[in-house]
């Protein structure tokens, strides 16, 4: 049996990838710099400040409340933006 709705979540996932690849391309930059600054853990929860405002903007793009439905595109480009704050939150602390 068919979920009701199935070709419209391909599509709107299809719609917002390019959207989601050049916020990933722009959060990997940003995380490269913030990797190269000296703040550590500050920079760490900087950055998924920014990661989290960013998911929400995604969400809000898809027509979806942040919390309350799922747009897998979002969530997978959440998810890489996180794992990038790591090279944040391993810089050295002065």
């Amino acid at each position: 049996m068919e979920r009701s709705g199935g070709s419209m979540a391909l599509a709107l996932n299809s719609t917002l990838w390019p959207f989601v690849m050049k916020l990933v391309l722009v959060l990997l930059a940003a995380a490269a710099l913030l990797g190269s600054a000296a703040a550590g853990p500050a920079a760490y929860g900087i950055c998924q400040t920014g990661c989290n405002a960013l998911a929400v903007a995604c969400y809000g793009a898809a027509g979806v409340v942040m919390g309350v439905g799922s747009v897998p595109t979002c969530n997978v480009a959440l998810g890489l933006c996180m794992a990038a704050c790591v090279a944040a939150g391993a810089a050295p602390t002065p």
